[in-house]
């Protein structure tokens, strides 16, 4: 099946489970993140990653803007830290001042250097405190990106 609880299965499933991270709430992290996505639903679209995990494809969930492959947002699982959101990640796809914006923000708020895409751990994000620093940056990236 190529839903959202296909996707968010596997997802949870590419977290490694020997690791100390596999117990860190992130499905409320990313609950959160898919209904502020709902509330954006005339612009942005849950997109199935195409390929077979592991392979082709990475276990991400990911939104797009509707009509486009590129996400808006992503979440990734990883085995430094379990998973990380990433914002605006195709530098084809979305103005480079708006790019380097979400860079900056997520360094920040994630307290570590900007990384070539924007990124910040899942980890970081699991303090609600930081995760309304991060919906607010989405918020506004999403108002300027739908402005252009």
């Amino acid at each position: 099946m190529k839903d959202l609880e296909a996707a968010k299965k596997d997802f949870f499933a590419g977290i490694p489970h020997d690791s100390a991270f596999f117990e860190v709430p992130f499905r409320p992290i990313l609950d959160e993140l898919i209904a502020w996505s709902e509330q954006y639903s005339n612009v942005l679209t849950f997109t199935w990653h195409e390929g077979k995990p592991g392979v082709e494809r990475q276990s991400l969930v990911k939104y797009c803007l509707t009509g486009t492959a590129s996400p808006f947002w992503a979440v990734w699982p990883r085995p430094k830290d379990g998973a990380k959101l990433t914002l605006l990640t195709d530098k084809d796809a979305f103005p480079g001042d708006l790019r380097n914006l979400a860079r900056e923000r997520l360094a920040a708020i994630g307290g570590h250097k900007p990384k070539p895409v924007p990124e910040i751990s899942m980890q970081s994000m699991i303090p609600q405190k930081t995760r309304a620093e991060v919906i607010e940056l989405m918020t506004g990236l999403m108002k300027q990106v739908t402005e252009r």
